[in-house]
């Protein structure tokens, strides 16, 4: 898969419904643990997730953004991948429609859960020791 690739999904009706209150809870962030990864994280990709960091920010035209920050283990690379979901929500509407950006290339989108670059936080919030 090419880097940086979008890739659009259409969100059922239990997954706009769990997504929905993150979006009336404020801006912020907080962590959420495997077992509470939303069903828009697909069961291959929860399988190899250890956690994710849900960001919540308001904007300027009341919209809000989630981002669900998924920290996929690669245990062959001994490293931790950051795989983005993001959602955009009006008032009170359910969101349709989400996207995931896989294999990015931004820095440090893939990092040793046990350097202290920078991820120290992120590789500590996820509970993942090297």
């Amino acid at each position: 898969m090419a880097k940086n690739t979008p890739s659009c999904i259409s969100l059922t009706p239990a997954e706009q419904a769990e997504l929905l209150p993150y979006a009336s809870g404020g801006s912020g962030w907080h962590v959420i643990s495997k077992a509470s990864l939303p069903g828009v994280v697909r069961p291959a990709m929860r399988e190899k997730s250890d956690s994710a960091l849900m960001i919540v920010s308001g904007t300027s035209s009341g919209a809000t953004i989630l981002v669900c920050n998924v920290l996929r283990v690669e245990s062959q690379d001994g490293v931790i991948d950051q795989e983005p979901f993001a959602v955009a929500v009006r008032g009170s509407e359910a969101p349709v429609s989400g996207v995931f950006v896989h294999h990015g290339s931004w820095v440090s989108r893939s990092f040793d859960p046990g350097d202290a670059s920078g991820n120290t936080c992120q590789a500590a919030e996820s509970g993942i020791t090297s």
